[in-house]
Order: C-alpha cells, then structure tokens, then sequence
C-alpha cells in the first residue's frame, strides 16, 4: 500500500515537474490566450470592410500586403496604419516561379514592397510572410538570405481555408475553432492566416465574439519579439 502511494505521488510530481519544462519559458505572446489575426494579399476593394470590422470589434490584426496592391490603394494603406493594424510584407509578384527563382530574388521582392510601404506610411517594415509559405519553398540558403537582409518571416498554424470554392462559411468558422483547440491543447497561441477578399465578414465577426468569451487577446506580429515560422515555431 506504501509503495502505491509512493508510486503514485512521484508520478504526481514528475507530471508537474514535466508541465513547467514545457511551459517555463513561454512568452506571454506565445501561450494560448494569444490571436493573431492576419490577413494576406491586400489591400484592395475588400480590404475597407476588414477595417470596419475589426474597428466594430476593438480588436488589431496584421496585414501582409503585396507591393502593387499597396501602391494602388494608398488611402486604405494609410488607414491601416492609423488605425494601430502592423503592416507586414507579402513580396511583389505572389508568383513562386518569380519570388522563389533564388534568394536574391526573394529577397528583392521583399526590399520592393518595403519601399513601396515607407514611401507611402512613412513606416520601415521588417515583417514579412512568403507567398505560400516559407515550406518547402525557403531552404536554409532563403532563410540566410532573408534574415542577412533583417526581415523577420512569419507563417501561421491556423488556415481559415477561406481560399478554398464554394466557401461554406459554418465550416469555415468550425476548421478555425477545431484548429485553435488544438493549438490551446500545447498552451500555444494561434496564429490565423486569412485573405482579405475571400474571408466573409459576418463569419469572422462571430469568430471574433467566440473567441472574447473566451478571454483571449488579440496581437499582431509587432508585439511579438520571437517571429513564428515553421522553422522557428511556438509551444509544442
């Protein structure tokens, strides 16, 4: 009976013991309470509507934009910005064949729709996500290339799937849900990659109301000092 409860109180601590090496080193902005909103290939026509939600809501996200599309729509661009939203860079092109073509091209694609964005915001940017992804496209000599030019390459661990046709807007809210309980399970925050002319504004709002009740905080990659990627990612 001795051994039993000895067992089992070892057992008891070493679960204790193991939780806090997994979770010690946390940061605030990498645990489960953080969201990060973040929306791709804009700005354009539908980008105005994003903003007006998101303004409703109180909430701040991260726009990764393409350099023409910012270029052409400078005002909602401004409006991003003054709003308190992070911009973040998506490249020129959204063509693997051209961005991927090796990591000086990469590399330039970003440099371009920096200076469109600084030109525009008065704002430098060092936030970027490749179009894609950064897997299988950005191998180690991307990534030198990339970090050497100080950009800091962000991916996500929730696809809304909001790209996919016909859009079922419940499946799309469910996937988003199912996605963030898996990322709760391993006290990782989750980050939600979205596209801002093919993410339906009444889905996310109801998104973004669950998500209140649940007390979690919205941030964009600004407030994050560790960027996450597949080749750098959060929790477990």
């Amino acid at each position: 009976m001795m051994k039993t409860y000895i067992s089992l109180v070892v057992i008891f601590m070493m679960m204790i013991h193991s939780e806090h090496a997994v979770y010690a080193k946390t940061e605030p902005y990498e645990n489960k309470q953080s969201i990060y909103l973040t929306f791709d290939d804009g700005p354009n026509q539908y980008t105005n509507t994003i903003l007006d939600l998101l303004k409703k809501e109180k909430v701040k996200a991260t726009f990764f934009v393409l350099g023409p599309n910012a270029a052409s729509h400078k005002t909602v661009l401004n409006r991003i910005v003054k709003e308190g939203h992070t911009i973040g860079l998506h490249g020129m092109s959204h063509k693997p064949k051209e961005f991927y073509k090796k990591p000086q091209t990469a590399v330039k694609e970003m440099k371009d729709a920096q200076k469109i964005v600084q030109d525009i915001t008065g704002i430098t940017t060092a936030i970027v996500r490749t179009p894609y992804g950064s897997k299988p496209y950005m191998t180690s000599p991307y990534r030198k290339a990339m970090k050497k030019a100080g950009f800091q390459m962000w991916d996500w661990n929730v696809d809304s799937e909001d790209w996919k046709k016909p859009q079922n807007k419940k499946k799309l809210r469910k996937i988003i849900e199912q996605h963030i309980q898996y990322n709760d399970r391993r006290n990782r925050a989750s980050i939600i990659l979205m596209h801002d002319q093919a993410i339906n504004p009444k889905s996310l709002s109801i998104t973004i109301e669950n998500l209140k009740k649940q007390k979690k905080i919205f941030r964009t990659a600004a407030d994050a000092t560790n960027p996450f990627n597949y080749y750098n990612s959060w929790g477990n």
